[in-house]
């Protein structure tokens, strides 16, 4: 398919449901490769610039991957040669994250949201105990790969936004917006997470 440019861009594959079976770190942990298993198949995935720790799964998932595919040949041999574009832990709603995350900054800017909307965005006591204690397990975690982590029908992006506001709040945690990392701080004093 090549030449690649203007009016032939490079062709994006999908793997979708791919199972990874190992990740590794490269070039101290600058860049990740994995495993995976798709199709019958096992080969590996390059992720530049993002370290195995900020990955959103961990063996065992299923993973959907956008990636470009070429030959890499070195000492003479070729080798298949797969990067990884994008990734998203398997039946990810993209589409439920981005509307939840609208809400949330309509929330965030004091608009008027329905009464429905209200109700599935507030977390209750169980909820923020299991938010809390998966990102204590962590001490540091990406915002995103939290979410990821906690997927499920009755979280969204606005509650455990909400949720990681209070913590931060409460003094329980910091939020670098820059990054998106959340960190657990040391905890003085016994804290009352209705309030």
């Amino acid at each position: 398919l090549e030449p690649f440019g203007t009016g032939n861009s490079e062709p994006i594959f999908a793997m979708i449901g791919a199972r990874v079976e190992r990740i590794f770190s490269l070039s101290q942990s600058k860049h990740t490769k994995i495993d995976v298993t798709y199709g019958g198949v096992k080969t590996s995935v390059l992720i530049f610039f993002q370290s195995p720790d900020s990955m959103p799964f961990v063996v065992g998932d299923r993973v959907d991957l956008m990636v470009s595919i070429g030959i890499n040949v070195f000492a003479g041999k070729e080798n298949l040669s797969i990067k990884a574009l994008d990734y998203r832990i398997h039946g990810f709603n993209q589409s439920k994250y981005f509307a939840a995350k609208d809400c949330y900054e309509k929330y965030r800017r004091g608009e008027n949201l329905p009464l429905a909307f209200l109700k599935k965005i507030n977390p209750d006591r169980q909820e923020l105990v299991k938010i809390y204690k998966t990102i204590g397990a962590f001490g540091e975690i990406a915002f995103d790969r939290l979410y990821m982590r906690l997927d499920s029908p009755e979280m969204n992006y606005c509650k455990l936004k909400l949720a990681v506001d209070a913590f931060e709040e409460l003094g329980l945690v910091s939020f670098l917006s820059s990054t998106q990392n959340i960190t657990v701080l040391p905890v003085k004093q016994r804290v009352d997470m209705e309030s």
